[in-house]
């Protein structure tokens, strides 16, 4: 059987295609960037889902927002679906999703969503990636992201669109 390793595009650092592809794993040289997703779910109680990585997969055991990488000729939506549904089993369009700020994070070209679930889910967890999730209140969740059990700079990222997050949380939530 032969391994399938996962490829992608390489981005500069406005978020536009290079050209390149690359095996994930491999080194970037300045300048290059991975594509990745994030997405804050908030189900319709107005609360956020958290959730805690495998402890074989770095950093184990901390907590986290769902989000991953883009694939190689995969649309930045595209990949937000389908992380959402292979972690926690939730399915969405890609019209359900939200676009927040954009930004670049290391070596990490970071797209940044919001979605609003309309009615309760129930979790399928992918148990190769996530052991546990909960779900926070708004402010749990932004005191949440800068504790030490959340990754760090996942939690950096989100909290550098605070701002952002609220006004939208305002507008659907309250």
């Amino acid at each position: 059987m032969l391994n399938h390793v996962e490829q992608f595009e390489v981005l500069d650092n406005q978020g536009h295609k290079t050209g390149k592809i690359k095996d994930r794993g491999l080194m970037l040289l300045p300048g290059e960037y991975m594509g990745v997703v994030t997405i804050i779910v908030v189900n319709n109680k107005g609360e956020v889902l958290v959730t805690k990585r495998h402890p074989n997969k770095a950093p184990g055991l901390m907590w986290e927002v769902t989000g991953g990488g883009i694939l190689a000729y995969e649309k930045p939506k595209t990949a937000a679906v389908r992380e959402l549904r292979e972690e926690t089993g939730i399915l969405i369009n890609e019209s359900d999703l939200i676009s927040l700020s954009s930004l670049v994070n290391d070596n990490f070209y970071c797209y940044q969503y919001i979605v609003f679930l309309k009615e309760e889910v129930k979790l399928s967890l992918a148990n190769d990636e996530v052991i546990d999730y909960k779900f926070l209140s708004l402010n749990e969740f932004f005191h949440f992201i800068k504790s030490d059990y959340f990754i760090s700079y996942i939690g950096s990222r989100i909290y550098e669109i605070k701002g952002e997050i609220e006004k939208i949380y305002s507008e659907k939530v309250l």
